[in-house]
């Protein structure tokens, strides 16, 4: 779905509609900072694993689904919904037994903590965040474009072959009634060299035309142009509709729906989770709680959960002005030290930590807002 565009003019059928969420990009997971994007990436990684488009090897497959149970379901115990049998069904027997086992061995193990584990381990698969494309190409031979995070991955049908297009050797995309063509560099002169391939449809070509573009955009570019932002497709009806109406930009078929790059995204979730820094604290501070109660994989047990604990209370502390206690911390003395906020400093003619005359205040800005916290 572009969300750019009217849904009616996309879905083709009455409504009501009904849609589910899908990532469209596959980041690293050390790049996913929010809890509610890590979900998501976990739910859509469950579904490809279960459509059969991520393939694991057998021993990566067995801690992939001890992973997932302890991730919906909790630590194994009898008759564990996630070993029911219209779900194990088709699992051998050997195989659903080293699964029990593993599972077993993640005891304790908190479910978001599990669902980061299971993003590792998907991340490590080939076809990891690959969009694959059936087309043919000139010889008419069947194949299949992979559209993935560093590279395009043509495999051949017929002899199973894989040819990588790196997107650096890209030059350009371009598509044209079930046709999309690739300009691709052959040499270090940069010579240019085309390469066709057919699809089934033009909604077809234009959906590799647009998922080429897209992951180069998002993956390659310090920032989306105006060239992919405000690219459109007019057809027929779309030119008759906009003779009749003065607001031409009021039915635009936008082809692309990618606002932010990589980096801009991560920028973006960054300046979310500064906005609401203390729900990190107050994550930490459960997890604590959640431990103290449990026997965890580090066999972590209430004296160290309270030292942990007193650690965080201290860190939390020495984040807010000292002279007044209220206020986080937001200046900075000539010398380096940060000891108050910017309303206390008037009171100060010396810093308390060196005894350096104070000449000169430095604003400053912690990575998260404690005052959230109060």
């Amino acid at each position: 779905m572009n969300l750019r565009n009217r849904i009616s003019r996309q879905v083709g059928k009455p409504e009501p509609y009904s849609f589910y969420f899908c990532v469209k990009f596959y980041v690293q997971p050390c790049q996913l900072l929010q809890s509610s994007t890590r979900r998501q990436f976990f739910l859509n990684c469950c579904r490809e694993l279960r459509s059969g488009k991520l393939k694991p090897v057998r021993e990566q497959s067995v801690r992939v689904e001890a992973l997932i149970a302890q991730a919906k379901d909790g630590d194994f115990r009898e008759n564990h919904i996630a070993y029911n049998p219209s779900v194990t069904q088709d699992w051998p027997t050997d195989f659903r037994s080293e699964v029990i086992t593993a599972h077993s061995q993640l005891e304790g193990m908190p479910r978001d903590t599990a669902e980061c584990s299971l993003l590792k381990e998907v991340s490590t698969l080939p076809d990891y965040g690959t969009e694959f494309h059936s087309c043919r190409n000139e010889e008419n031979k069947l194949l299949t474009i992979g559209v993935g995070i560093e590279a395009l991955k043509i495999t051949k049908l017929q002899d199973n072959s894989t040819e990588s297009i790196p997107y650096s050797c890209l030059h350009m995309a371009t598509h044209n009634g079930k046709f999309v063509k690739l300009d691709i560099y052959i040499n270090e002169r940069r010579d240019t060299d085309s390469v066709f391939y057919r699809l089934n449809s033009k909604e077809s070509a234009c959906a590799l035309y647009r998922a080429i573009t897209e992951h180069h955009a998002f993956f390659r570019c310090d920032s989306v142009t105006s060239a992919v932002k405000d690219q459109v497709a007019n057809d027929f009806f779309d030119t008759i509709r906009n003779i009749f109406n003065d607001d031409n930009t009021a039915e635009q078929n936008y082809i692309f729906d990618t606002k932010r790059t990589c980096k801009e995204a991560h920028d973006h979730a960054r300046r979310i989770l500064f906005n609401f820094g203390a729900s990190i604290f107050k994550t930490m501070s459960n997890d604590l709680k959640q431990n103290t109660g449990s026997n965890s994989t580090d066999n972590m047990d209430s004296k160290n959960a309270d030292e942990l604990q007193e650690k965080l209370d201290v860190l939390m502390e020495s984040c807010f002005c000292q002279t007044c206690g209220e206020r986080q911390i937001n200046t900075a003395f000539q010398c380096g030290h940060m000891f108050c906020c910017s309303d206390c400093v008037p009171q100060l003619s010396k810093c308390p930590l060196c005894r350096v005359e104070i000449t000169s205040i430095i604003p400053v800005f912690l990575p998260v807002d404690l005052s959230l916290s109060q």
